[in-house]
């Protein structure tokens, strides 16, 4: 008798196997949950951009941003595998009805259907709040820095892309004149003096040029972020747009920086964003919040002190007090209100109050206040007694005990994005494609979040029907 166990069934033997689809997916399977909940969705705004006049009928869009979506829950991002799973996966062959969908369709689909998919996020939130999985009783906003599609290698200074760029515009001289010499010189062989040469850009010349171009965007990219008031000082070649961030592990890369809004109660994500640079504020105390604005700052806490990316003294340093109409400097002296700006934004007539210190001279802040020849003034738009009741709120005892539920609550996303979906670098280059790929990510991460909660309600109900009877 063999050691080995034998085949449950010989590979050549004629066998009974499931003749659907639907008989070889269980009913509880979370694949027909996801399908119910898509079902929930008019894709009127979908089908509308397709056109039935020729061509192929084409793929309904729920069954192909079905399999993106669930892919993403599944930690299946790449275009092919989700190919490769519609013809071999039973969950996604049940998904895709049957369809092979190419891995061509799935990127295009991927980048094209950008405001739509906008209108299937919020569907699923009003659906969320309807169900009761969102409550919006406590919200907590977080970001995280997730890797840019381009090697932390890549990354250049304007200096080095201007220097070859000199090389290049050189290189390009000395092939223009020598592809003349050529075309002049085979012009006199075969056709006569009298005929004008026609000249072929070589391939060299042609990979210089594109080459070229590359740069220009890059230098122009950085030079515009840098005009805008950034402290970048190099680009990332592949993807310019991506600022070189700190890594958690030490150093810098290009990386994108998505901001989520998450709703306490079963961490559904309410709102998404990717912002263009590192916009997202500390999360530490500020160090102005005293109980007595009167009272000057510590001098070992002047370095806690929050600044502007000038290095200066914030505007979130002065502590405003509506009582007396002025606000109070870390030293504990007034800058009381001074007369009123009127000024025009995005054609709207605003008005700002002024204040202004009288006790600058002598003070130790001032180096990082203001300059020599003038007070430190403060420019208030009106709604700065309303901010600084949510800051005062914020830090108070009762605001820090519901603020610790930021790392349970904002956090707990990110580490289900991550570490269980496997987005730790996106595949998109391209702020607007960075912020489409970021969306269909937090979709499918709601949309895992609420078949967990049908699952969880129906196996409630199911235990319940029994004694109820």
């Amino acid at each position: 008798m063999s050691y080995w166990a034998k085949a449950e069934i010989d590979r050549d033997q004629i066998a009974l196997i499931p003749t659907t689809l639907s008989d070889r997916i269980p009913e509880d399977h979370s694949v027909r949950l996801f399908w119910e909940l898509l079902g929930t969705y008019e894709w009127r705004l979908w089908e509308s951009r397709y056109c039935g006049c020729y061509g192929q009928p084409a793929i309904h869009p729920r069954i192909v941003a079905g399999v993106l979506l669930y892919g993403l829950t599944q930690g299946i991002r790449s275009s092919r595998r989700l190919e490769w799973a519609c013809g071999h996966a039973v969950d996604f062959m049940w998904l895709a009805e049957g369809r092979v969908i190419d891995h061509s369709t799935l990127c295009a689909f991927r980048k094209t259907f950008r405001q739509e998919l906008k209108d299937l996020f919020r569907h699923l939130g009003r659906l969320a709040r309807v169900m009761g999985v969102v409550r919006l009783n406590c919200v907590g906003i977080d970001g995280t820095r997730v890797a840019a599609n381009s090697s932390r290698h890549g990354t250049r200074t304007a200096e080095s892309i201007e220097a070859e760029l000199a090389k290049l515009d050189e290189r390009f001289d000395a092939m223009l004149a020598e592809a003349e010499a050529v075309d002049q010189q085979e012009s006199a062989t075969l056709f006569g003096e009298d005929v004008t040469p026609v000249t072929s850009v070589p391939k060299e010349l042609a990979s210089a040029k594109t080459r070229q171009t590359k740069l220009k965007k890059a230098l122009n990219t950085l030079k515009a972020r840098q005009a805008s008031g950034s402290r970048q000082k190099a680009v990332a070649m592949s993807d310019p747009e991506a600022p070189i961030l700190p890594n958690k592990g030490g150093g810098f890369a290009p990386n994108h920086t998505p901001v989520n809004a998450v709703d306490g109660a079963n961490r559904f994500i309410v709102a998404e964003q990717v912002v263009g640079e590192n916009q997202t504020r500390s999360s530490k105390p500020n160090a102005a919040h005293r109980e007595d604005p009167r009272v000057p700052v510590p001098g070992d806490a002047h370095d806690a002190l929050p600044r502007n990316e000038h290095k200066r003294l914030s505007k979130e340093a002065f502590l405003y007090d509506s009582q007396s109409d002025c606000y109070w400097c870390p030293m504990g002296k007034p800058l009381a209100f001074v007369r009123i700006e009127r000024e025009r934004r995005d054609g709207e007539a605003l008005d700002r109050r002024v204040y202004s210190c009288s006790s600058c001279a002598g003070c130790p802040l001032r180096p990082s206040c203001t300059d020599r020849k003038r007070n430190r003034r403060i420019r208030s738009n009106g709604k700065n007694p309303l901010r600084e009741a949510m800051a005062k709120k914020v830090h108070s005892d009762a605001g820090r005990k519901v603020y610790r539920q930021r790392q349970s609550v904002a956090e707990s996303p990110f580490g289900v994005i991550k570490n269980v979906m496997g987005v730790r670098q996106f595949m998109s280059r391209g702020l607007e494609n960075v912020r489409t790929e970021w969306r269909w990510v937090c979709t499918a991460y709601n949309l895992r979040i609420l078949v967990k909660w049908v699952r969880r309600q129906r196996d409630r109900w199911a235990r319940l029907q029994p004694a109820a009877c």
